[in-house]
């Protein structure tokens, strides 16, 4: 496949924004994607240019990245001037009830915008839906615009539990803006993309469901039901409604009385978890409300957030490695499992449930429901060797599904597509009659 663009000599090159580069500056989706995209658009012949909020120091020894060719533009550089005019105003649009610090953030990228599609030049910008930060760059009409649905607020805000207030309602507002103006948007799941379009009432009629590339290349040993705990079990993710910790703890306590030597490792950062009442909780103090019996308390071993080599670590030694998060546009976590080999649980919820193929991969269980997990927990429990043929099994099923190179092309593909649209618009229009005054 040829990564020539069509409207100028030179590779394709294209703009991919993500909030924090390089991989490893944050626990993030939206940048494990960029990492993974960008590496195997550069093996295609494809020239990315990252446009990112945060740029820190690299922990990776990589063959070839952004960073290294300089093919990267900080937006937080464009960061507006403080003068006595701009307080004033800001001041004056707070008392409208503005939110400054998006505005701010929409001016940076419109700036950043501008300058990438001059510098490099760009034939296409990749951005995600979060807050309509892709209004500007979609209104500077310079190059067309792939809208990303890495987590539509009206998804990932309700499965976090938040209050579905007027702020609520104006993000999901710019969010439908940016996706009914996209000149395409792609998803990494279908249940993503047909929420979406029933959420909006959008046809979204080009719209192409393409998974994120994932190296599932071994970097240590595969799991090993020989090497494992069979009494240990393994969470990793956040704290949050999200991600389904308080649904796991409460599983666990579910199986607590009856399995008297089953432990639980419980990796992730501490976010907090909103309760009925709109509060707070952290871990400890849902643990306190949730797992009374200290002998219980003490079988179940919070970790916080770890790095990469740890937590795949965890999960060796665990007979099976849970994702119970409510909802996913995709599910790297279970991917990361899978390629290992794990025995996988995960949430019938979203892309998890296009993930992981019930009863031959993994095992599925309802979304929220503790009880539903435990079942499925004690299946595994009595049946190892079952779950360690399911783990064989996922390990070449997610290295075939999400193969770089694959991934990559089908990417470009929609890349071409949209560009070949602008242009025969701008074709039509140009050749158009013009009517007498």
């Amino acid at each position: 496949m040829s990564a020539e663009t069509s409207t100028r000599r030179g590779p394709l090159c294209v703009g991919l924004s993500t909030p924090d580069w390089p991989r490893g500056a944050s626990p993030n989706g939206i940048v494990t994607h960029t990492v993974e995209l960008e590496a195997a658009l550069r093996e295609l012949g494809v020239r990315p240019v990252i446009l990112t909020w945060h740029v820190a120091p690299s922990t990776d020894q990589q063959p070839q990245t952004a960073s290294d060719t300089g093919d990267i533009l900080d937006i937080s550089q464009f960061l507006p001037r403080r003068t006595l005019w701009s307080r004033a105003a800001n001041k004056a649009s707070r008392l409208f009830g503005a939110d400054i610090l998006l505005n701010t953030r929409l001016t940076m990228m419109a700036r950043a915008a501008r300058v990438a599609v001059e510098r490099f030049p760009l034939d296409l910008i990749e951005i995600e839906e979060a807050l309509g930060l892709a209004l500007p760059v979609i209104k500077l009409g310079r190059v067309p615009v792939v809208v990303r649905l890495h987590g539509p607020w009206f998804l990932n805000g309700r499965a976090l539990g938040v209050k579905e207030d007027a702020a609520f309602a104006r993000r999901d507002r710019l969010e439908r803006e940016v996706i009914a103006r996209a000149d395409v948007v792609t998803a990494p799941s279908r249940d993503t993309l047909e929420q979406t379009r029933a959420h909006y009432g959008l046809a979204l009629e080009h719209a192409a469901v393409i998974p994120p590339p994932i190296d599932c290349r071994l970097r240590g040993p595969a799991w090993n039901l020989a090497d494992c705990d069979r009494n240990r079990i393994v969470f990793v993710g956040r704290f949050d409604r999200h991600k389904g910790g308080d649904v796991m703890i409460d599983a666990f306590a579910l199986l607590a009385a009856a399995r008297p030597t089953l432990t639980l490792e419980f990796v992730g950062p501490d976010r907090g978890l909103l309760d009925e009442a709109g509060e707070l909780v952290h871990v400890d103090a849902y643990l306190n409300r949730r797992v009374p019996d200290t002998n219980v308390r003490k079988r179940i071993v919070v970790h916080g957030q770890q790095p990469p080599g740890a937590i795949d670590a965890f999960r060796r030694r665990g007979l099976v490695t849970i994702v119970p998060s409510r909802y996913e546009t995709f599910g790297y976590t279970a991917v990361e499992a899978l390629s290992l080999g794990c025995p996988v649980i995960v949430a019938n919820s979203g892309g998890l449930a296009e993930i992981v193929r019930d009863l031959e991969t993994g095992l599925l269980f309802a979304s929220g429901d503790p009880r539903s997990l435990a079942n499925q927990i004690v299946r595994l429990l009595d049946a190892p060797e079952w779950g360690a043929q399911l783990g064989e099994a996922a390990r070449s099923d997610v290295a075939r599904r999400y193969a770089p190179r694959s991934i990559a092309e089908q990417t470009v593909e929609t890349y071409a597509a949209v560009i070949e649209r602008r242009r025969g618009r701008a074709t039509r229009a140009a050749n158009r009659p013009r009517t007498n005054a």
